[in-house]
């Protein structure tokens, strides 16, 4: 008898844990997808709610504000340039850091711990290849869906690290009148990746892209210094955001550690069940 009403409570204390967790799961699913729309009407239709709008003429991008301009990526960049993998480490001098895919979250951060060493002596004109602040680093071969076209940012600290990038990525670099950031949130908005999707290739079962898909996607183009200032709001924004998800993910790691423990000492007698004192 005592033990059905272990089992009893124990049962009900769990529901209503995972109860909780189920909520507030399905809270850090609806921040996320907030971010996503904070992003994408920013970067489609700016800061200024009483700006008169245009039609863009492109269906992923819809209505921009009046003195913006859609123009194909190609033409906002100046570098848009493969990656290489070299040879295995030889410990010659020429062994190199390279970052894979692997290392970029599906959020478009960097998640660098592990990079692989490969050797570059047989690569010419090395320094092309090295990754500096302000790149763009795409994916551009993967076996999911939600990771082609992820898209980092390179910043200040690849100036102390030299880094370099692999062959299923591909670097991408903004001509000068153009804020690396503001593209980097427009490269992984729903309306960059949505075109991804259209354009790329399938070949054995990984969904491909390439230099010149990549240039064709049609972007929102605002003056640089409008670029600069709705990259700001963005980085303020998303960081808020960030910090509500990141509590709510905490406190869903610790309700599961409470669940787990509960049950333990309620069945090893450590925790009294009420009722059974």
């Amino acid at each position: 008898e005592e033990a059905l009403l272990v089992s009893a409570w124990g049962s009900s204390k769990t529901a209503e844990i995972d109860s909780i967790v189920s909520q507030t799961e399905r809270s850090i699913g609806l921040l996320r997808e907030y971010r996503k729309s904070v992003i994408s009407e920013a970067v489609t239709k700016g800061l200024d709610p009483n700006a008169p709008m245009k039609d863009s003429g492109v269906e992923w991008i819809g209505e921009i504000p009046a003195g913006w301009e859609v123009e194909r990526l190609k033409y906002c960049i100046s570098v848009n340039s493969g990656g290489i993998w070299g040879d295995d480490p030889l410990n010659d001098g020429f062994d190199k850091y390279v970052l894979r895919s692997t290392e970029q979250t599906v959020e478009g951060e960097w998640a660098i711990t592990d990079p692989a060493i490969r050797n570059m002596s047989a690569v010419s004109k090395l320094e092309t290849y090295r990754i500096l602040p302000g790149d763009l680093v795409v994916t551009k071969s993967s076996g999911s869906p939600s990771h082609i076209g992820k898209t980092t940012i390179a910043g200040t600290e690849f100036l102390k690290r030299e880094y370099y990038y692999s062959n299923f990525m591909q670097r991408v670099r903004l001509k000068d009148e153009n804020s690396p950031r503001f593209y980097w949130y427009v490269m992984n908005s729903d309306l960059a990746r949505n075109q991804y999707v259209f354009l790329q290739n399938s070949t054995s079962g990984l969904g491909n892209l390439s230099s010149e898909t990549i240039g064709l996607i049609s972007v929102p183009h605002p003056g640089v210094i409008e670029q600069q200032v709705i990259a700001d709001y963005l980085d303020a924004k998303t960081a808020e955001v960030d910090s509500l998800i990141a509590d709510k993910q905490r406190q869903v790691e610790l309700l599961r550690e409470y669940r787990k423990s509960l049950i333990s000492e309620a069945v090893t007698g450590k925790f009294k069940v009420p009722g059974l004192e």
